[in-house]
């Protein structure tokens, strides 16, 4: 089994292992040569990246070697659970650059805040690392072409975590719009409804001890904004605009051939 495959098949496991923790295989990864393992790096571990440790550490063929995040004291506390529960050592790294730096990783998972995504996913390209992103993929069209012209630029395996266009049941009831089952669609809407209580004023927020202020605010803040006062008025926006892009994806995709009218609506 030759390294470019054991990455192909890492991309295909990771769409079903992100969706749903699968029951380790009773191979145990040490079973594997040394060339065929693929070593991993998760970016951002204060939210989905945990997901991610979890979906490849139940792929036998991969082994997470680093954990990349700006706060060392959540790096840390990963660091304690991951030997605690796979009896493992990672190494820890709170600058992305050193991680794409590092020849011996081959894939990296992205969950970092939405506003690093899509330059992450154009540096691993150039880096030669093949990885998964999460969604949003981008902010614009501009940042999702630039990470698709990067991918076909440097022939990496990218993959974005939509996982609804993985799902049987969604799949099968897109085709069956396009196979006409229903006739031509004339328009397609994206509703996201999920109440979440008002986060209020967080005011200033002081950089977490362990955490260089340049990395804090680069990492934490988008481009464009300075200072702490706007990090939980943002962490907001980013939690509509995750949920409300899921459903506005699925309705294009759906769509498809019909080029009809598309409307979608959110409601914190």
């Amino acid at each position: 089994m030759s390294k470019n495959q054991s990455r192909r098949n890492f991309i295909k496991n990771t769409a079903a292992a992100a969706a749903v923790i699968s029951i380790p295989s009773i191979i145990p990864a040490h079973a594997f040569g040394a060339n065929d393992r693929i070593n991993a790096a998760v970016l951002g571990v204060n939210g989905r990246g945990k997901s991610h440790i979890a979906s490849f550490m139940v792929q036998d063929n991969l082994q997470i070697t680093h954990l990349c995040d700006p706060d060392m004291n959540v790096l840390k506390q990963r660091q304690k659970e991951f030997k605690d529960k796979y009896s493992k050592d990672v190494a820890l790294e709170q600058d992305l650059r050193r991680i794409y730096d590092n020849k011996d990783i081959d894939v990296v998972s992205i969950a970092t805040p939405n506003h690093w995504h899509s330059l992450a996913v154009i540096w691993a390209c150039q880096a030669g690392k093949d990885c998964y992103v999460e969604k949003p993929g981008s902010h614009n069209i501009y940042e999702g072409r630039k990470m698709v012209e990067a991918a076909q630029k440097y022939d990496r395996i990218v993959q974005h975590g939509v996982q609804l266009r993985s799902s049987p049941s969604v799949r099968e009831a897109v085709k069956m719009m396009h196979d006409g089952y229903i006739g031509r669609v004339y328009m397609s809407r994206g509703l996201v409804f999920r109440w979440r209580p008002d986060i209020g004023n967080k005011g200033f927020e002081p950089v977490p001890e362990g955490t260089r202020m340049r990395d804090f605010v680069t990492y934490r803040i988008p481009f464009g904004i300075v200072g702490e006062f706007f990090h939980g008025f943002i962490v907001k926006r980013q939690l509509q605009d995750i949920f409300l892009y899921r459903a506005v994806r699925i309705a294009e995709w759906a769509d498809g051939p019909f080029k009809s009218k598309l409307s979608s609506q959110n409601y914190f």
